[in-house]
């Protein structure tokens, strides 16, 4: 087999299977390396996507935070004029309350 090798025709197969083995090699490292990169290109598309959902989000909760205070503020206000619509009331009329009572604690949501 040795003697195979030392001539023109062994040395030329050798030769010819070492390329091939290194081609093989550097391409098969080639499209671990490109196949790393989709996956990594793929979990960068996913987290951008859960940043922009959690920013969405962030800025919906700040709306809606806003509109309830603006709710409450609103609500105090119908509680604050109802307050004192019954304190003007003299002496047990304070503790009584009317149809148009009833309509303003409707009111408050």
């Amino acid at each position: 087999m040795l003697a195979f090798l030392q001539t023109r025709l062994g040395c030329a197969l050798a030769a010819a299977l070492a390329v091939a083995i290194l081609t093989f090699t550097v391409t098969a490292r080639y499209y671990d390396r490109a196949a790393e990169v989709t996956a990594l290109k793929s979990q960068i598309a996913a987290r951008d996507f859960d940043i922009k959902m959690a920013q969405d989000a962030a800025f919906a909760a700040a709306k809606r935070a806003e509109t309830l205070q603006q709710k409450t503020t609103e609500n105090q206000g119908y509680v604050d004029a109802l307050e004192q619509e019954l304190a003007a009331r003299p002496g047990r009329d304070a503790c009584r309350l009317t149809g148009d009572d009833a309509d303003w604690l409707r009111r408050i949501k």
